[in-house]
């Protein structure tokens, strides 16, 4: 007979300040939630909307100084796919005036 053994910890739930999806342009649909303590959690495979203090940011599109730094039509598209390619950015912001950008 095998024995297992239990532990509990106690759990303290924690209020939810922010919710904030992943934009459409994502390679992958994630949640963000921000927590009243401060946490944030990632919940992948989630999908569409959007309220808060959380933004997911995802640059699509070349800038009007990023449009002159290439000579040719090809290395534009070039450098607009290699923004597309790339993973959105998860950035919050509190009441202290801080915006932190998240490393996912």
């Amino acid at each position: 007979m095998q024995v297992h053994r239990c532990r509990f910890t106690d759990y303290v739930p924690q209020a939810v300040n922010a919710i904030e999806y992943a934009p459409a342009t994502a390679h992958r649909p994630y949640l963000a939630v921000g927590r009243a303590n401060g946490d944030i959690e990632t919940i992948p495979g989630i999908a569409n909307g959007s309220l808060e203090t959380l933004a997911w940011a995802h640059q699509t599109e070349l800038t009007g100084d990023d449009l002159e730094l290439f000579d040719t039509e090809k290395e534009r598209e070039t450098a607009k796919r290699r923004l597309v390619e790339r993973a959105p950015r998860l950035f919050s912001a509190g009441l202290n005036a801080v915006i932190v950008e998240w490393d996912l």
